[in-house]
């Protein structure tokens, strides 16, 4: 393991009413092996009930080619490390199933606890590029110690995989999970997840609820209002992966913020319209119903993914790209009020050289009441040959 920085600072956040410590305690690098030869990215994490972290990704040659699969690494608490590339378990991969049986790329998992918090779920997509992604799901085997088809009972097949037991179940048709954050859990066991859309010209946000009995329902779509929403195709301004959390103890009112894309191109009204925000809307009635999109002014985005996670005290901790252009620093931002306002924290990681970057941040807090992020750590060489690995950051509030 490279342990990049230990106890580097202590950060004193000072609001009206409350000090607010935090000090990052590591930031290391999972460990890897021939690292620069594959694309490591869209990491998940969650704690198990051992206190155990879980950690998946998706990694292959490049970007899109069709070794891309669901990678999953753990941290012991026993041993105190993490499990090592050489012996990492391939979480999911996927076949075209009624055509060639050829591989096919799979993306952007997110790990979630069932709605009664008895199980792992891990949502995932597959396909060859955004525009043809189908949503996937498999479950955690604890004594397997990996992610099995949910509805074999001897995990190891599954009615579309024939003898394949790296494949998932596919969602029903339009429903794509959780795109890339984790879900909340409303109060009736319900998983709310924020999605997106990736259209041709066309991006926008919905919420998709996975109900205790198995079915599914939308919610959407999250958009910007009229007056800011060009009649062309080609220039609208355009959000994806949204990031949800409660705003307060009743679990009624639920926030969401997304990454942002200015425009898909320079026709129409508002072509000068400035963006790189993050971007918020808010609903009131646990998801069913949903406000305009509005711009969060302080809160930069240079088209980049977003997560948040609400704190054990009711705060909540946004990582992400502190700038309009660069995915680097990456930071960390904070809200006392719910997600109303927010204040920058602190940045954590910077790149010190052209080519190097920091993106896709996943965020929770732990029982311990550490603060975890992984991340993407990109590297393009001076030939322009390019790889990257996960990062993991511990932070401590005091």
């Amino acid at each position: 393991m490279k342990r990049l920085s230990q106890v580097c600072f202590v950060l004193l956040f000072f609001t009206a009413q409350v000090l607010w410590s935090l000090h990052i305690e590591t930031i290391e690098e999972l460990p890897t092996e021939d690292t620069q030869k594959f694309i490591r990215h869209a990491s998940t994490l969650i704690e198990d009930r051992d206190g155990q972290l879980m950690v998946c990704y998706y990694h292959g040659t490049f970007e899109g080619t069709t070794d891309q699969e669901i990678y999953l690494q753990t941290w012991s608490p026993k041993q105190k490390e993490w499990s090592g590339e050489g012996s990492l378990a391939i979480a999911a991969q996927e076949k075209d199933r009624w055509n060639s049986d050829a591989p096919v790329p799979c993306w952007n998992p997110a790990l979630s606890f069932s709605g009664n918090n008895e199980e792992i779920f891990l949502f995932y997509k597959a396909g060859a590029d955004t525009m043809s992604w189908s949503g996937m799901f498999k479950k955690f085997d604890r004594e397997k110690g990996n992610f099995v088809y949910p509805y074999d009972p001897n995990g190891t097949k599954s009615a579309h995989h024939s003898d394949d037991p790296l494949g998932g179940e596919m969602l029903p048709a339009g429903i794509l999970g959780p795109i890339k954050n984790k879900p909340i859990i409303l109060k009736d066991g319900t998983l709310l997840c924020g999605s997106s859309i990736e259209s041709f010209n066309n991006w926008g946000c919905w919420v998709e609820l996975l109900h205790s009995d198995g079915t599914w329902s939308k919610s959407g779509p999250v958009d910007f209002p009229q007056n800011l929403h060009p009649l062309y195709p080609d220039a609208m301004y355009s959000i994806l992966q949204p990031t949800v959390f409660f705003m307060d103890d009743s679990q009624s009112k639920i926030c969401m913020l997304t990454r942002s894309r200015t425009s898909m191109g320079d026709k129409g009204p508002g072509k000068d319209f400035k963006l790189a925000r993050i971007c918020q809307s808010i609903s009131e009635d646990a998801g069913k119903t949903w406000s305009p999109i509005h711009v969060i002014e302080n809160l930069p985005n240079p088209n980049s993914g977003i997560d948040s996670v609400r704190l054990h005290d009711g705060r909540i901790l946004l990582a992400y790209n502190n700038s309009e252009t660069d995915r680097s620093p990456i930071s960390l931002a904070l809200s006392e009020d719910g997600g109303k306002s927010w204040a920058h924290v602190l940045d954590f990681d910077t790149a010190t050289y052209k080519g190097e970057s920091f993106s896709y941040p996943a965020v929770i807090q732990t029982s311990d009441q550490k603060i975890h992020v992984t991340y993407t750590h990109l590297q393009v060489t001076p030939s322009g040959s390019m790889y990257s690995t996960i990062r993991h950051a511990v932070f401590c509030l005091d």
